[in-house]
């Protein structure tokens, strides 16, 4: 027995598909694609609970000293590159905790990530010709292979992709701001401080 999505899960889905209207978001649009249908045994089984609020863009945190290294490559390299992403979530933030750089394959307008590691679900690349969204190639192969995909050019995070489940599909959001933050808990310096 097949079960019908449930109101919210309609309603959900709305609510996203009205916030990104391709004419505001331009080429590409995000998108929806199916997942494999289950067969379910009863209602019961049946729980739909994806974690979801509704929000108006999602809150990239990026360690400054990610930045950085970001952009001291760029000075260095004329080519695309990438790191993979270790992410915290509590939506609508996603921080950047960890980065990792994988052996890659890259040119002027493409890059092939060659290693996997396990636990980074995100990926960063850069566009190195003034392109700051992904491109058709960027939607077909690289960004369906990880939860979190943002493009890095000219100094800073210009486009970003996060793929969520809403029911039996998979869609992205992709209005966001950055925020940059520091590593460091200030809390446990301040601590530290006796005042005389």
């Amino acid at each position: 027995m097949r079960w019908k999505r449930k109101r919210e899960e309609r309603d959900l889905e709305d609510y996203y598909a009205e916030l990104y209207k391709e004419e505001e978001y331009g080429y590409p649009a995000p998108h929806s694609y199916e997942l494999e249908e289950i067969e379910i045994e009863s209602k019961n089984e049946y729980v739909w609970d994806s974690g979801l609020e509704y929000f108006k863009e999602l809150v990239i945190q990026v360690p400054i000293e990610f930045l950085a290294l970001l952009q001291r490559l760029e000075e260095e390299l004329h080519t695309e590159f990438a790191f993979l992403l270790k992410i915290e979530e509590n939506l609508p933030y996603i921080r950047i905790v960890d980065w990792y750089f994988p052996r890659q394959r890259v040119s002027t307008g493409d890059v092939e990530i060659l290693e996997r590691k396990e636990g980074y679900e995100g990926v960063v690349h850069r566009h190195p010709n003034k392109v700051e969204c992904f491109s058709q190639v960027d939607w077909e192969y690289l960004n369906k292979n990880y939860k979190l995909s943002l493009i890095y050019c000219d100094g800073r995070i210009t486009d970003c992709a996060y793929r969520v489940q809403i029911g039996n599909k998979y869609t992205w959001l992709t209005k966001f701001r950055v925020d940059y933050v520091m590593n460091v808990d200030i809390e446990k310096l301040i601590d530290k401080i006796e005042k005389g």
